[in-house]
């Protein structure tokens, strides 16, 4: 079988979407729905967890309930809830946003976002960025000078209806399209700075990708919908998280990655963790906890959301190697934990990358090269026109 590699960008860089759907886009088109929880604190990070339910029913809720008393989540991603208008799904300390699946039983998703930590957050209902082909549920997280958009998100298979008929193949199609666009869309809001920050959550169904190497989507079944999938993430510099399997067959037996954490900067990410499968069941996807960090708090660490980008051609390595032997790691890392010393580590690497090699800047608005656009084939190109 053949293997396609195809790269993926771990920092916050410009790329430009074509969509006419965004011309005159603002933000408080997209905030129009008025259902928010409202926290006058701020926070350094936001703390969040993952489910795929199955049915969320009264068992699995209470569980979930156990879980945010003992955990204190600032919100929890939950899909396959299977809701329907008679469903009950309060969560004390909770405001639950969610999207059921109309007409046919399965699917169904929601965010449950706590009112007593330091987040106001806001439900987005806007056709601009929700697709009513798509189970998805969208809302923002604001603290301090963080807007951050959030979204839980279900792409199901081909999807059988209560009499056993499949979908058409063309619906499947149209349903990986919008999905495509929705995260354009939501991607090309945080580069236009009316976000700060985006995590995008779900179930997204491709077991022919394989993410064990989380810079590197691995095509393994060559397929239109994948391929575009890995292309929009590249495209748009996102990083996919996880890195793990999370589909359990049987005890002990982890399959596919079929559940994805994306999100514009990799350094966003921290603490991220594997979980039980949400009911006990021995098979099923597990669940996922993590800490999306804040700005703030990511300055800490050293980390950079660029505008700009080094030049690492132009770098100056021989002064670097210098500056690196002048460090007495030794006395630098001793008495530390793996914490503090790769938060040590990266401030002197980051500190010899601002010393030692030059920066360029980045054109949020740049188109993106194609990868087929070589030089040589730039310079046939001109020869031609000439």
């Amino acid at each position: 079988m053949e293997e396609t590699v195809c790269r993926l960008s771990t920092g916050y860089e410009g790329a430009r979407f074509e969509d006419e759907a965004l011309e005159g886009l603002t933000d408080q088109s997209l905030l129009n729905t008025g259902k928010s929880v409202f926290i006058s604190e701020c926070s350094s990070e936001l703390s969040c967890f993952y489910a795929n339910a199955t049915s969320l029913t009264p068992e699995k809720l209470e569980e979930l309930r156990s879980l945010c008393i003992e955990k204190t989540y600032d919100v929890l991603f939950i899909y396959e809830t299977w809701f329907n208008e008679l469903s009950v799904n309060n969560i004390e300390g909770y405001e639950c946003f969610r999207k059921d699946r109309s007409r046919e039983r399965g699917g169904g998703v929601c965010i449950y976002a706590s009112d007593s930590g330091s987040f106001n957050f806001t439900e987005i209902d806007n056709e601009q960025l929700n697709s009513n082909k798509i189970e998805q549920i969208w809302c923002v997280a604001e603290s301090g000078k963080e807007k951050i958009l959030l979204e839980c998100m279900y792409r199901p298979k081909i999807i059988i209806n209560s009499k056993g008929v499949s979908e058409s193949e063309e619906t499947h199609k149209v349903r990986n399209r919008e999905i495509i666009k929705s995260i354009e869309m939501a991607n090309n809001l945080v580069k236009r700075w009316l976000y700060s920050g985006l995590l995008l959550v779900g179930d997204f169904n491709y077991s022919e990708l394989d993410w064990s190497d989380n810079l590197e989507a691995k095509i393994l079944t060559e397929t239109e919908s994948a391929a575009e999938f890995v292309k929009c993430l590249s495209e748009g510099f996102l990083t996919q998280n996880v890195c793990f399997k999370t589909f359990q067959k049987e005890p002990n037996k982890l399959t596919n990655i079929l559940d994805l954490i994306i999100t514009e900067a990799q350094e966003r990410m921290d603490n991220l963790e594997p979980g039980e499968v949400l009911g006990g069941k021995e098979n099923g996807h597990l669940s996922m906890s993590w800490r999306y960090k804040l700005k703030e708090k990511v300055k800490e660490f050293g980390y950079r959301f660029r505008r700009s980008n080094f030049n690492y051609k132009k770098g100056d390595y021989i002064r670097m190697n210098k500056f690196f032997e002048s460090i007495n790691w030794r006395v630098d890392l001793v008495d530390k934990n793996i914490r503090d010393s790769y938060k040590k580590f990266l401030k002197i690497y980051n500190e010899a990358c601002e010393r030692f090699i030059p920066k360029i800047k980045i054109d949020a608005n740049r188109r993106i090269r194609p990868p087929w656009l070589t030089k040589d084939l730039k310079s046939l190109m001109r020869r031609k026109s000439n």
